[in-house]
C-alpha cells in the first residue's frame, strides 16, 4: 500500500469472504486517474446484503463469482461481469408444508462493457423451472458530455424479453397478504436518447390467480393482455373470474411519447355476478358498470354498482382503541398523523344498489335490505344522497325479539351520519310495544312505541313482559320493571336465552308462571313452566311447555289470522282446538 497526498496504491490484496475470496490485483488514484481490477469468488448473496445494509424478501444459498477492470482517464473504459457460482434461491408463498419453492437458477449472469463512457451491457436468467429472462441496454457517446455522465442527448437502446411459467417466482416481492400464481410472457424495447425514449412491446399474462383468504378474495382465470407503442400503452383485457362471475376491464395510457401532453390512464370496467368478497363476515357478489380515469395526480371512480346477493356480519370489537383526536395526559403523543381518506387524491362519483337479497347481521339485528346510495366527494369527504330501506328484519332490544316495522337509512349529507327513521316492535300481541329511533347517527333519538297507543308505563311492560301492568301497580313496581328490563338488556342487548335458543334452532326459551285454580274456596296458585317456541313462518309458531312444578306438558300450535284473533290447536295434558279473540278497553 503506498499513500500520499497526490495519489493512493494499493497491490495485491485477498480477503476471505465466507467461503469464497475477494481479489484485489490492483487500485491506484492520482492525476485525474482511477484504475482497479480484481475478481472474486463464491461470495455469498447473503454476505454481500449484510454488508451494503439489504434485507433479502427470500432465503438465499447463492454464491456469486466475477471480476473486474475498470479504468477512468477521466473517460470510463474497461469491463464488469458477475455470474453464479452456485446455490439457489427458495421464496415462500404461504403457509403450510407446499410453502416454499426452490427456484432451481441455472444460469444468472451479468457483463457490462465501458467506451469512453458509453455503456454496453447484457443480462440472462435461466431456471430449472423453465424461467427465461434476457436483457440488452446500449448507452452511446454524445458530443460534449461530461466525464463519468450520460448525457440527455446520447442514444439509448434497450430491449427486454422472457417467460415466466408461474408467477410464484414474484411472492418475495408481492408480499404475504396474497398468494398469486400464473404465467406471464413479456417483450419490451425502448429506443431513443437518454432523455426521451419510446416504448414499445408487450405483456401477456394468462392462467392469473389471486388468492388473500384474510380478506375473502379467490380470484381465478385472470388473464393480462397490454401493449405499447408511440407513446401509447394500450391495456386490451385484464380479466379476472370469481365465483360464476366474471370482471372484466380495457383502456389506454396515453401522454408517454416525448415531449407530448401529460399522461392520462383511461379504464372502463364491468362486473357481471363477481364474487369480490368471501368469507363468513362479508360475501358479496356484485354486478356493474363504470370508469376510473387518472389524471394530474388524481383518481376519479365514477359507475354504477349493485349487490346481487351477500351478507355482512358485524363483530363487536372489544379491543378498540383510541381516536386519533383523543390526547390522555401523560401518554406519548402518536409520532404521525393516520392517513384519512380526505388526504387521498381521489374523486368518486358512484351509485350503489344494495338490491333485496343482501342481508345485514349484528350482535343484535338481523335484515335484509334495499337502496340506492350515490356517493360522491365532497369538501369534507365522501357524500352520500339516497336511502337504505330495511325489507325483513328483526333487533333484540329489552331483552325482547322485535320486528322491524321500518328501518331506513337516509343519506344527504356526510356519508357516516345518515338519517335514522326506524321503528321495531314486539308483534302479535294486544299491544304491540317496542321501540322508534330517530336523529341521526351521530345524534340519535330513541324512544317507546306502541300500536296502539298506549302510557310509556304500560308500552315498557307489553315490550319486557308482553302484558299490561296490573292495576294496583305503584310507582315502585314500575321502577322495578325498568330495573328488571336493564337487567334483560345485558351487554349486547340480548338475553342469555335467546342466545341459547338461536344457537340450537330455536327463537325463544323463557320460564313463566302459569295460574292454575285449585279446588272450591281454595285460592289459586302459580305452576312454573319451561316453554321453547319456534317460529315456522311470520304467522305460524309452535311452542312446547314443560311444568317445573307439577306433571304436565303442552305443544302448541298458533296461527296468528289477525291482530285480535288467534287459531290455536293443542295436544298433552290437555288437547283442545280453539279460537282466540282478544281486545283491550282502555
Amino acid at each position: 500500500m503506498d499513500l500520499s497526498r497526490s495519489h493512493v496504491r494499493i497491490g495485491a490484496t485477498e480477503l476471505a469472504v465466507a467461503e469464497g475470496n475477494f481479489r484485489l490485483t490492483e487500485f491506484s488514484w492520482g492525476e485525474d486517474r482511477i484504475a482497479t481490477s480484481g475478481s472474486f469468488t463464491a461470495v455469498p448473496l447473503t454476505t454481500i446484503a449484510t454488508l451494503t445494509g439489504t434485507a433479502l424478501p427470500f432465503t438465499s444459498t447463492l454464491t456469486l463469482s466475477g471480476e473486474w477492470a475498470l479504468a477512468a482517464t477521466p473517460r470510463l473504459n474497461g469491463t464488469l461481469a458477475v455470474r453464479r457460482h452456485g446455490g439457489d434461491i427458495v421464496v415462500t408463498r404461504g403457509t403450510g408444508a407446499d410453502s416454499t419453492i426452490a427456484v432451481g437458477i441455472t444460469t444468472l449472469e451479468g457483463r457490462t462493457r465501458f467506451d469512453d463512457d458509453a455503456l454496453e451491457a447484457s443480462a440472462s436468467f435461466r431456471t430449472t423451472r423453465g424461467d427465461r429472462a434476457d436483457a440488452k441496454l446500449a448507452i452511446g457517446k454524445a458530443a460534449g458530455s461530461r466525464p463519468l455522465h450520460f448525457a440527455p442527448e446520447a442514444p439509448l437502446d434497450f430491449s427486454a424479453s422472457g417467460d415466466i411459467p408461474t408467477l410464484q417466482i414474484l411472492q418475495p416481492w408481492i408480499g404475504s397478504a396474497a398468494v398469486v400464481s400464473g404465467r406471464a410472457h413479456l417483450d419490451f424495447a425502448a429506443r431513443g436518447t437518454v432523455k426521451e425514449a419510446n416504448l414499445s412491446g408487450a405483456v401477456l399474462g394468462e392462467g392469473l390467480r389471486i388468492d388473500a383468504p384474510q380478506y375473502g378474495v379467490h380470484y381465478t382465470n385472470g388473464r393480462l393482455a397490454v401493449r405499447a407503442a408511440e407513446g401509447r400503452v394500450s391495456i386490451d383485457e385484464i380479466t379476472l373470474g370469481a365465483g360464476d362471475g366474471v370482471f372484466r376491464a380495457s383502456g389506454e395510457i396515453t401522454g408517454l411519447a416525448p415531449g407530448g401532453d401529460k399522461p392520462v390512464a383511461r379504464l372502463a370496467w364491468k362486473a357481471e355476478k363477481f364474487r369480490a368478497f368471501n368469507r363468513p363476515t362479508l360475501h358479496l357478489v356484485v354486478g356493474g358498470e363504470g370508469t376510473a380515469v387518472a389524471q394530474g395526480g388524481k383518481i376519479t371512480l365514477s359507475g354504477k354498482l349493485a349487490a346481487d346477493e351477500g351478507s355482512i356480519v358485524y363483530l363487536a370489537t372489544p379491543d378498540a382503541t383510541l381516536g386519533d383526536d383523543v390526547v390522555v395526559k401523560g401518554w406519548k403523543r402518536p409520532e404521525s398523523r393516520a392517513l384519512r381518506f380526505d388526504d387521498l387524491p381521489l374523486v368518486v362519483d358512484l351509485a350503489f344498489d344494495l338490491g333485496d337479497r343482501l342481508t345485514f347481521s349484528g350482535e343484535e339485528s338481523r335484515r335484509a335490505s334495499r337502496s340506492a346510495v350515490r356517493v360522491t366527494t365532497g369538501p369534507t369527504g365522501l357524500v352520500g344522497k339516497g336511502s337504505i330501506r330495511t325489507v325483513r328484519g328483526t333487533y333484540f332490544a329489552f331483552g325482547q325479539r322485535l320486528e322491524i316495522d321500518r328501518g331506513q337509512l337516509v343519506f344527504d349529507g356526510p356519508l357516516d351520519n345518515p338519517g335514522l327513521d326506524i321503528v321495531a316492535l314486539r308483534r302479535h300481541q294486544a299491544v304491540e310495544a317496542g321501540v322508534a329511533v330517530t336523529g341521526t347517527v351521530k345524534v340519535p333519538v330513541i324512544q317507546l312505541t306502541s300500536n296502539p297507543p298506549v302510557p310509556d308505563s304500560e308500552k315498557l311492560s307489553w315490550l319486557v313482559l308482553g302484558q299490561a301492568p296490573n292495576s294496583s301497580s305503584s310507582g315502585a313496581d314500575l321502577a322495578a320493571l325498568q330495573a328488571a328490563s336493564s337487567a334483560l338488556l345485558g351487554s349486547r342487548g340480548k338475553p342469555v336465552s335467546a342466545s341459547i335458543a338461536q344457537q340450537i334452532g330455536l327463537d325463544d326459551i323463557s320460564f313463566k308462571s302459569v295460574p292454575q285454580t285449585g279446588a272450591p274456596g281454595t285460592p289459586g296458585v302459580d305452576n312454573q313452566v319451561i316453554s321453547v317456541g319456534k317460529r315456522l313462518t311470520e304467522r305460524l309458531s309452535l311452542v312446547y311447555e314443560q311444568g317445573l312444578t307439577i306433571a304436565t306438558n303442552a305443544l302448541r300450535l298458533e296461527y296468528e289470522l289477525t291482530r285480535t284473533i288467534t287459531l290455536r290447536a293443542e295436544a298433552g295434558t290437555v288437547g283442545a282446538v280453539g279460537l282466540y279473540f282478544r281486545r283491550t278497553f282502555d
